[in-house]
């Protein structure tokens, strides 16, 4: 049997209490890892503490370098149904010739760092010509499934892009820093 000295248990007591104590004291908190970082194909980014995600769709109806319409994809639709219903053709036909449309998709953070960040996901880019017309129906439908392959793959993409780690510390230096950034813009 393995006697155990007065001056050794008080130690081992005093050990044991303490501890007690500072686990129900919450001195041996853990930081949460809430602080995201994004990588994607260019770099990475750090975001900060993400507020809100959300699904972002833009797209430009060009023709000779001129936008004539600019919005999101459902705004873009309707632009085309409008001018498919103003000339009588129906949303059926094609594009005219020279006509473009450039379009991107992706994910939206929030951020309390970066203030917003947009994840490009999916792009689209189609010139109608006389060789190879855009057929607008064709054309919506391909924007529509652009919107909901990001929206049904958007967990995963945003699990494969970021990364949390514990926030770093707050210092004066950096608080100075942030504020000079701002005032600096």
């Amino acid at each position: 049997m393995l006697k155990i000295s007065a001056p050794l248990a008080s130690i081992i007591i005093t050990l044991i209490v303490t501890t007690a104590i500072s686990i129900g004291a919450g001195v041996f908190t853990f930081a949460p890892r809430n602080y995201a970082i994004i990588t994607f194909d260019g770099g990475y980014k750090r975001l900060g503490i993400i507020n809100e995600e959300s699904v972002y769709t833009k797209a430009d109806i060009e023709m000779n370098g001129d936008v004539m319409q600019s919005g999101s994809f459902d705004e873009v639709i309707a632009f085309l149904e409008e001018q498919a219903d103003g000339s009588g053709r129906g949303l059926n036909s094609n594009l005219s010739d020279g006509v473009a449309v450039r379009a991107t998709a992706g994910i939206k953070y929030f951020s309390s760092d970066a203030a917003t960040f947009d994840l490009e996901t999916e792009t689209l880019y189609v010139k109608s010509t006389q060789v190879n017309p855009v057929n607008m129906a064709e054309l919506a439908n391909k924007l529509k499934a652009i919107e909901e392959s990001v929206k049904a793959n958007r967990v995963e993409t945003s699990n494969d892009a970021l990364s949390f780690e514990v926030a770093p510390k707050q210092s004066i230096f950096s608080l100075l820093d942030k504020i000079y950034a701002r005032l600096s813009r």
